[in-house]
């Protein structure tokens, strides 16, 4: 993989319209951080400081051990870049608000895995939303999914609210979109322990609960008290829609998108970066 240059990846777009900002702020506070892993993290890593202009975070990078490369983007949001055989591709576009980008609003980079940057007008730098395409067929099933275990605002056509001013748009296409590649956000929220619950004793998943364990992270939590003790779990998988009440072990996953969701209480809600 060879890092492009911002002008051989440089597309010109019409610009992202975002969304106003709400007042009635939900379970979903904050989008922290994207997870994006690739066999060559170094690579990433200049894409994201010399092409968008952000830097390492040295501090958590030293820290850390193996070959995870932070990238700060602002004070409050992150892209972290892990080691792995396979490249992690969101199908859409990351966006990211900022008062004088290094290249114009309403063009897109392209990273070395081929995520999609695209700055927006923003008085602060911070990651503001993400474009995600996703099947028509299964976009009701992603809206009754955040309302029944989140509780969050999501509107009929897509629209996850986060915060006042954050959001994950889910974009229906005609034409399925690519396999999940296993990327993940870090979400914080209000109601954990209620989240969690809902997620775990979903009637809808079998064998397991939508607590989702199969992953590489220390964070394999398999009851509440263990999630509230290290202030985070996981959830991938979207059921499809209706299913529920006696119909254990009929379940189908229609979607995934991993969730690495913490509480308030967590050490790191809140830092300046």
């Amino acid at each position: 993989m060879s890092s492009p240059s911002p002008s051989a990846a440089s597309t010109t777009t019409t610009a992202t319209p975002l969304p106003p900002p709400t007042n009635e702020v939900t379970n979903l506070l904050l989008l922290e951080h994207i997870n994006l892993s690739s066999p060559s993290p170094e690579e990433m890593s200049s894409f994201y400081v010399k092409t968008c202009g952000f830097v390492e975070n040295q501090q958590k990078n030293e820290a850390k051990t193996g070959r995870t490369i932070w990238i700060d983007i602002g004070r409050s949001s992150q892209i972290h870049l892990p080691f792995a055989d396979k490249p992690q591709r969101i199908y859409g576009k990351i966006l990211i608000a900022h008062p004088s980008p290094p290249f114009p609003y309403g063009t897109t980079q392209t990273d070395p895995c081929g995520n999609v940057v695209q700055f927006v007008r923003g008085q602060r730098v911070g990651i503001i939303g993400i474009e995600v395409e996703v099947d028509e067929a299964v976009l009701p099933a992603i809206v009754q999914y955040y309302r029944q275990y989140f509780q969050a605002t999501i509107s009929d056509d897509g629209l996850l609210r986060i915060g006042s001013s954050q959001f994950i748009r889910f974009v229906p296409m005609k034409s399925p979109p690519l396999p999940y590649t296993g990327w993940h956000v870090a979400l914080y929220i209000t109601d954990f322990s209620g989240t969690y619950s809902r997620l775990a004793h979903s009637s809808s998943h079998s064998p397991d609960t939508l607590v989702f364990h199969q992953h590489r992270f220390s964070d394999k939590c398999k009851t509440l008290e263990e999630a509230v003790a290290g202030h985070q779990f996981r959830a991938r998988d979207f059921p499809s829609e209706n299913v529920g009440g006696n119909n254990v072990g009929e379940k189908e996953v229609v979607y995934q998108m991993e969730h690495e969701v913490r509480s308030i209480a967590h050490p790191a809600f809140g830092r300046l970066i």
